[in-house]
């Protein structure tokens, strides 16, 4: 079994003592699959990572409301409507769990896993307006990961949640009809294009 470690948001920061390892978000954004959020104002990343923490802690009963920070609070509230409003057909199994492929190498960390209407699903969490379709790719790289070590347990949805702190939380439209296997063509593009870039900067340094 790998060693992962990861920050305090849940993201890996090394497998196995190795910080070079692709994390699926990187290997989406390498190859342009998904939207270039390069030049994105840091505070939604830093208000998502603590989204994402404040559901963890939802789900593992052990969020101090107190400690809410208010532009935070909305977008928990959301979350907490789409446990009430589902409670007969939802069940949450897991939260923030963080996969390493060894087969593929790569590394990723899974939102949510979910029981959903009996079927085991695999939800990734967005805390914008917009949805990027590369998310249908995202998740399936948390699919072959999480099936590489859990085959006895194997996905049979994946959707996003999104909750962006309107009161109108919303459980996207199930996109499993996408091969998760798109993913693995991704990623061998991604190798594809570092290992030129490599190439053209070892040609530069001769």
């Amino acid at each position: 079994m790998a060693e992962i470690v990861t920050n305090e948001f849940g993201r890996i920061v090394s497998v196995n003592g190795r910080t070079d390892v692709l994390h699926n978000t990187d290997i989406l954004a390498i190859t342009g699959a998904s939207r270039d959020h390069s030049q994105t104002d840091p505070f939604y990343a830093e208000r998502g990572n603590a989204v994402h923490l404040g559901v963890k802690l939802i789900n593992d009963d052990a969020l101090d409301d107190s400690s809410v920070d208010p532009v935070i609070k909305p977008y928990l509230d959301d979350y907490r409507k789409i446990l009430v409003d589902n409670k007969d057909d939802l069940i949450i199994i897991a939260s923030e769990i963080a996969c390493y492929s060894e087969l593929h190498d790569y590394c990723t960390t899974i939102d949510l896993i979910v029981k959903y209407k009996g079927q085991l699903e695999i939800w990734d969490l967005k805390t914008g307006k917009s949805i990027d379709p590369a998310v249908e790719l995202q998740t399936a790289g948390g699919q072959i990961a999480w099936e590489e070590h859990n085959g006895a347990h194997r996905i049979q949805g994946r959707r996003y949640l999104k909750i962006i702190g309107d009161g109108d939380p919303k459980i996207g439209p199930d996109h499993s009809e996408v091969p998760a296997s798109l993913f693995i063509d991704v990623l061998r593009y991604c190798r594809w294009k570092l290992s030129h870039k490599r190439k053209a900067k070892v040609e530069a340094l001769a």
